[in-house]
């Protein structure tokens, strides 16, 4: 399911080095979260974040492509 993750506009679009498996979940405009495992050759890395309050000018560029 992680890596059938389509939007590359959170964790991938901010990490190079590594293949990137992450699954976003939302509730727009408030909430935007997203959890992955970043790997490479010699490690993997477990990321989750979990953001709240999206009042900002900015939060529309959380929406994917097919929601605008």
């Amino acid at each position: 399911m992680m890596r059938g993750q389509v939007s590359s506009s959170r964790l991938p679009k901010y990490v190079t080095g590594f293949r990137v498996a992450h699954k976003t979940g939302d509730f727009l405009p408030y909430i935007g979260n997203d959890v992955g495992i970043f790997e490479s050759e010699k490690r993997r890395i477990v990321v989750s974040i979990f953001t709240a309050g999206h009042y900002g000018r900015n939060w529309k560029t959380l929406l994917p492509a097919s929601a605008s």
